[in-house]
Formats: structure tokens, C-alpha cells, sequence
């Protein structure tokens, strides 16, 4: 008698079924992982930069820098000699016989995720070309991404000016207001805002607004961000596809959030910060309910929005100022 016991065979049919599922699972992810390697050009990204002394951190000139979402795009392409992901600009002399036009501006005029060929002003060119062939239009692009323009006036100063360009373009997007804004963009981008890598303002004891040149001893705040993305090329697909990004536990509010409340610490920021603070739940950053951090850096009633409406408009002031003295 068995003594109501499977008998040992049953047993033995189900643990060769689960071997051999476990088998054919391993072998289809192989497979898989094996079709990824072959259609993805590369797995990690890379941006190699250089701090440039009165600028900022711009590509360094002639890497190649690569960028993917390891699920539409894997874009590899070179820095122009001016650290810009951009054609080799013209000469002087060149760019005075057309009609040029610089676009100045942030991710949007960086666009890390289409090849040069495919960028938008690349694109005008083309299309000036059939158009509009009088006017002879040629165009040059300073973009770098999380920038604002108080930090973009020295791509003016800098580089697009020596082309002495028909008209100039800012391209401005609705966070450009916080990026503006040393403190937002401190919470935002995760930099130390007295050792920050760009151009910013500040405002003197009687009202003045100021720039303030980039610091070449830059750093980030000591606020753990995501680790980078390793692994499986299949596996990072997945995890796009499906929104769950490695350090889930540290959403970009979250991050946000750890670092207001370190800056907070400053006598100099408490109020403000606290501010924000006070308007969102602390469970909101990780459940997603109420306001976020992120929303309430863009709304008008509250204090930091509206000296970063302030600074944006010197900056475009400014802009205008230079543009007219060049002529």
C-alpha cells in the first residue's frame, strides 16, 4: 500500500515537465536577448564633456557622444569643435554670404535623440532651400539639455555671435521659467546652486539682478539619484515599456523632495522651500496622489515662480541688448 501517497511516478512526470519548461523559458529568453543584442547598436550611454571657463559644461569637441531610451532610439553622433551636437560651423566669411539663423535653446535644439540629419533646423535648411532659395538661409545650433536662458547667454556671447547671424532664436519651453531660477534648478537638476555649472542670477541686498559666472569646482547635491541603467539590453526594453525604472523607490519627485529638504536646511532658502513643502503630502512622492513637487515648482502663486519670471525676463532683456549691439 502507498498510504495515501502519490505514487513516485506522478512525482517523476511532474519534475521532468518543470525542467523542461524551465529549459524552453531560458532557451526563449536567450533567443530574445540574443535578437536585442543584435538589433541594439550599442547598450550604455555616453556624453563626454568639458567645462569650458565662463560657459559651462558643453560636449567635448569631437567625442562621440550616444544616448538611447533602450527602446525607440540608439543615437550615436559627434560634438562639433564648439562642444555642440551640430554640424562643424561655418566660417565668418561663409556665414556672411546667407541669411543665417542660430537657434538657441535647450533639449529641444540638443535633440540627443535624432541624428543631425533629422534635426529640426537641419531640416529648415532643406526646405528654405526648395522655398525659398533667394534668401540662401543656412542655420547653426546651440542647444544643451536642462539649460534655461540666463544659463544660454554664453552660447550667445561665445559662439553664435562670431557668425554674426541674421536673426537669432530663442527656443523657449515651459520649464525653462524653473531653469532660469538657480534654486529650481537646484531641486529640478540636482545641482549645488552656490557651485553651479552654468551662468545664473542672483540679486543684490538692494534689488539688482546680477549674473554669476559658472564654477569650474561645480558639484551635484549629495542626493542619491537612480543607479545607471546594466544588464540585459531585453530586460531595459521591458522595463520602459512597461514604466518601471531601476531605483523605483526614488521617482524624480521623490528626488526632488530629498533635495529641497536638504536645501531647507539653508537659513537662506528655508522660507521659500518651505513653501512648496508645505503644499504637498509626504506619501505624495511615492504614491502619486495630490500635488507634486514638480508641478508646484511651475505655479505662480508661489514665491520661487515669480522671481524665476523676473530672472527670465533679464535674460531675454539681455538677449536682446547684445543682439541689437551686434546689429
Amino acid at each position: 500500500m502507498n498510504n495515501g501517497k502519490p505514487p513516485r511516478r506522478w512525482w517523476s512526470v511532474v519534475g521532468w515537465n518543470v525542467l523542461f519548461l524551465s529549459l524552453g523559458a531560458a532557451l526563449i529568453f536567450i533567443d530574445w536577448e540574443a535578437w536585442f543584442h543584435s538589433r541594439t547598436p550599442f547598450r550604455e550611454t555616453r556624453q563626454p564633456t568639458r567645462f569650458v571657463p565662463g560657459v559651462g559644461v558643453l560636449y567635448e569637441p569631437g567625442a562621440e557622444a550616444r544616448w538611447t531610451n533602450h527602446a525607440e532610439f540608439w543615437v550615436a553622433q559627434r560634438a562639433n569643435r564648439w562642444g555642440f551636437l551640430d554640424r562643424e560651423p561655418l566660417t565668418p566669411d561663409q556665414a556672411a554670404q546667407t541669411c543665417h539663423i542660430a537657434f538657441i535653446g535647450d533639449s529641444f535644439v540638443e535633440a540627443r535623440e535624432v541624428p543631425v540629419a533629422d534635426k529640426f533646423h537641419v531640416r529648415l535648411e532643406e526646405l528654405a532651400a526648395r522655398a525659398l532659395p533667394r534668401l540662401n538661409i543656412t542655420t547653426s545650433a546651440y542647444g544643451r539639455s536642462n539649460t534655461g536662458q540666463i544659463n544660454q547667454l554664453p552660447f550667445y556671447a561665445e559662439y553664435a555671435r562670431r557668425l554674426r547671424p541674421k536673426l537669432v532664436v530663442l527656443v523657449f519651453v515651459q520649464n525653462d521659467f524653473i531653469d532660469n531660477h538657480k534654486l529650481g534648478a537646484a531641486m529640478f537638476k540636482g545641482w549645488d546652486p552656490d557651485r553651479a555649472p552654468y551662468v545664473f542670477a542672483d540679486k543684490t541686498a538692494a534689488g539688482a539682478i546680477m549674473l554669476r559666472p559658472p564654477d569650474p569646482a561645480w558639484r551635484m547635491l549629495p542626493i542619491a539619484s537612480a543607479p545607471p541603467e546594466g544588464g540585459s539590453p531585453a530586460l531595459r526594453w521591458l522595463r520602459r515599456k512597461t514604466g518601471r525604472v531601476p531605483g523605483a523607490g526614488l521617482t524624480r519627485d521623490h528626488q526632488i523632495r530629498l533635495r529641497a529638504e536638504l536645501l531647507a536646511q539653508d537659513p537662506r532658502y528655508q522660507s521659500v522651500i518651505e513653501a512648496y513643502l508645505s503644499r504637498v503630502p509626504e506619501s505624495s512622492p511615492a504614491d502619486g496622489h495630490g500635488p507634486k513637487l514638480r508641478e508646484l515648482l511651475e505655479n505662480p502663486t508661489l514665491p520661487l515662480f515669480g522671481e524665476a519670471v523676473e530672472f527670465t525676463a533679464f535674460a531675454l532683456d539681455e538677449f536682446q541688448r547684445r543682439v541689437a549691439a551686434d546689429g
